[in-house]
């Protein structure tokens, strides 16, 4: 059995008039467990925010991995194309119009990618939904957010590559590249 009792003071100095009240009621029940609605939602949402933390902390370190993991497949495709790179480069090719096209490359790949991971992530709110309190399973801010963070960390890693395009001097080429 519970009981609740709604109070407009400190519910400490009401304990102990709701317990003398119970006790001469009924003297044969005990009370156990007495606590504030504070301390009951606190304890029923505790599991929820330990989930939440390791969520979040999840998150952060797929986010991270997938920055590292757009990083690697550029810097490998930029690396897999130098020659390419160097060729465009003799022909005239500025260096920024070489590095122009790497970030371009990439911002389609990540286009590509947020075109279908958008949807997906669309899709897969019906899986948690019951998880989900105090927010819209569809947040457009959110996705809006993270779309543009992709971005940016595309952008970033694109340009973390692009200086190892060979460079132009006086002189000839540069960056690893002979003439």
């Amino acid at each position: 059995m519970r009981l609740a009792v709604r109070t407009s003071g400190e519910a400490a100095s009401v304990t102990a008039t709701v317990r003398g009240i119970v006790r001469d009621l009924a003297p044969e029940v005990p009370l156990s467990a007495v606590a504030t609605m504070d301390e009951v939602l606190a304890g029923a949402v505790s599991s929820q925010k330990a989930t939440l933390a390791v969520l979040v902390l999840f998150a952060v370190v797929a986010s991270l991995l997938a920055a590292l993991g757009i990083y690697s497949v550029l810097a490998y495709q930029v690396a897999g194309r130098r020659h390419e790179i160097g060729v465009r480069m003799a022909l005239g090719a500025s260096v920024d119009g070489v590095a122009g096209g790497v970030v371009r490359r990439g911002l389609l790949l990540s286009g590509l990618g947020l075109l279908v991971g958008v949807p997906a992530a669309i899709l897969a709110t019906r899986l948690i939904r019951s998880s989900l309190f105090g927010i819209e399973p569809v947040d457009p801010l959110t996705y809006a957010v993270v779309s543009v963070l992709v971005v940016i960390a595309t952008t970033v890693a694109c340009l973390l590559p692009a200086p190892r395009c060979p460079s132009r001097s006086g002189d000839g080429l540069q960056g690893g590249m002979k003439a």
